[in-house]
């Protein structure tokens, strides 16, 4: 069958979507002024909507892969699916997370305001947490290859485990 499966309207003047057709797989939306999202279609895997004037997120759907809304007004995350893979979320308003699914790999929640954080999935590969008023980071998974953090005030660095 035809249908619409990827739209993207990034680096344009764009205000507002309309509802998006059931099918669609990727939505990219980054870099427009939209303030509010449609329904996201159950089909969905990507969605890229950084740079927006997003301040909340709509029910995310069960089978996403890739989330980017950083440098948004967000403050909270909507439950995350158990596929996600990738969630990119920083400079965002965020202050605490919603449980990660075992299947997230990259989490990059840097210059937030998260102080605490929800255990980290096993399968985690990268972390990036500098800029974050923590105190001390959460138990570290064995997989983890990339930590990118601060912890009070100094500087973890880049470090590869």
């Amino acid at each position: 069958s035809r249908y619409l499966r990827s739209l993207n309207c990034s680096y344009t003047p764009l205000q507002h979507l309309p509802d998006l057709p059931d099918g669609l797989e990727e939505l990219d939306c980054r870099v427009t002024s939209i303030a509010h999202l449609p329904r996201l279609p159950s089909s969905l895997k990507s969605l890229e909507c950084a740079v927006t004037d997003l301040e909340t997120l709509p029910d995310l759907p069960p089978g996403l892969i890739y989330l980017h809304c950083s440098q948004t007004d967000i403050q909270h995350l909507p439950p995350l699916p158990p596929t996600l893979q990738t969630l990119l979320c920083f400079l965002t308003m965020i202050e605490s997370l919603p449980p990660l699914p075992d299947t997230l790999h990259t989490l990059v929640c840097s210059d937030t305001n998260i102080t605490v954080f929800p255990t980290l999935p096993p399968n985690l590969d990268l972390f990036e947490c500098h800029g974050l008023p923590l105190t001390s980071l959460p138990p570290l998974p064995s997989s983890l290859t990339t930590l990118w953090g601060i912890v009070t005030g100094k500087q973890i660095g880049r470090a590869h485990v």
